[in-house]
């Protein structure tokens, strides 16, 4: 599907019925591919990529879902890891805000 969508993209799917222009996922026994949906024929279908000579022939039940919504893989990774630090540092920073508060309060032993 390039240009429209990169070959490793982080994609999210509607289960919904496809209709002809939906860019489709599709999961046959050989394959794993996003494509546009171009026909419907009945329990098949016929889908070819945007950047592509040849269709492609599946049956309904192979898809997985339309594409609603995708990202390329490098930036769904850098905003995930991004999230990841960002709570790492806000548990640890509450962390050693709790225990320097508990550690205030405890007294002293007495000699």
């Amino acid at each position: 599907m390039q240009p429209t969508i990169d070959v490793d993209a982080f994609l999210i799917l509607e289960q919904r019925t496809p209709e002809v222009g939906d860019i489709v996922h599709v999961k046959t026994e050989d394959m794993n591919y996003a494509h546009r949906l171009v026909e419907k024929e009945g329990e098949r279908i016929v889908t070819k990529g945007d950047n592509c000579e040849s269709v492609e022939v599946a049956d309904v039940s192979g898809v997985s879902g339309v594409v609603v919504f995708h990202a390329p893989f490098r930036s769904f990774l850098a905003v995930v890891v991004g999230i990841v630090i960002v709570e790492a540092s806000l548990a640890i920073f509450w962390s050693y805000r709790s225990v320097t508060m508990v550690l205030r309060r405890v007294p002293s032993p007495g000699l």
